[in-house]
């Protein structure tokens, strides 16, 4: 598990620029959309998930 204060920030101007709902996003990563909140609220993301969120384009 990684603690990053960058990660809720990089999500929450993803979700602005796209115009997308944490649901939404949720649903194209294939998570349950209290995960996103999880993120948003803690900054704690698990490694592989972080690198998904990469992957996809939704952090650098």
């Amino acid at each position: 598990m990684v603690q990053n204060t960058s990660v809720p920030k990089q999500i929450k101007k993803y979700l602005a620029e796209k115009k997308m709902t944490q649901y939404k996003l949720a649903q194209e990563l294939g998570i349950p959309p209290q995960t996103i909140t999880r993120w948003i609220k803690t900054g704690r993301i698990n490694q592989i998930y972080l690198q998904m969120l990469k992957s996809k384009g939704v952090i650098s």
